[in-house]
């Protein structure tokens, strides 16, 4: 035999009264079941144990025990929306994984790719990289599986990235400028202190 866990749900009708839940949930502990009632909806529904050779054996005897709890509780009458049968090791294995995905933001991305915050913040601009799961004040955030995969396909090339000033042919102008302007910054100072 095999520990089997039934979700049953039910929809329609008018909305149970509090005493029929209770009576309900009473006759549901004997079969470890937890029951559900939404708020601001009809319906109701029950997870349940049962042992059973096989899934459809353990889906019809967990109907059975649904609808004699209901009948017993005097439930409304409901029409039966959803039937989810699986082992209870699978629904163990179902509730240890993460209900929401693992997200990761630019800290944890440049551990990820081996850079500075500052460069992580970079590489998220290119082309290929994937698109934030959301922006939140402290900045975007993106899930650890779409970043894995970015970092998998990603193709890095040694040194550093080439900008407008490191093309060929700019190189020299653009330094000298910059050289000029802190020469003067450095003589002005100078200037300052001599007099």
């Amino acid at each position: 035999m095999t520990a089997w866990s039934v979700l049953i749900e039910a929809a329609g009708g008018r909305k149970p009264a509090g005493a029929a839940i209770d009576l309900f949930i009473d006759s549901m502990l004997e079969h470890a079941g937890i029951v559900s009632v939404p708020q601001n909806r009809t319906g109701y529904g029950a997870r349940l144990a049962v042992e059973s050779p096989n899934p459809a054996a353990a889906t019809a005897l967990a109907l059975d025990i649904f609808r004699a709890a209901v009948d017993d509780a005097g439930l409304p009458a409901s029409s039966i929306v959803r039937v989810e049968t699986i082992t209870e090791a699978e629904l163990d294995r179902e509730l240890a994984r993460p209900a929401f995905p693992e997200l990761v933001g630019v800290g944890e991305i440049a551990e990820l790719l081996g850079v500075t915050r500052q460069r992580a913040s970079e590489v998220q601009t290119r082309e290929g990289f994937p698109a934030p799961v959301a922006r939140l004040k402290s900045g975007p955030v993106w899930t650890r599986a779409s970043i894995t995969t970015f970092v998998e396909s990603w193709v890095r090339r040694p040194g550093r990235p080439k900008t407008a000033v490191d093309a060929p042919g700019t190189l020299g102008a653009a330094s000298q400028t910059q050289r000029k302007g802190a020469k003067r910054t450095r003589s002005s100072t100078s200037r300052v202190r001599v007099s």
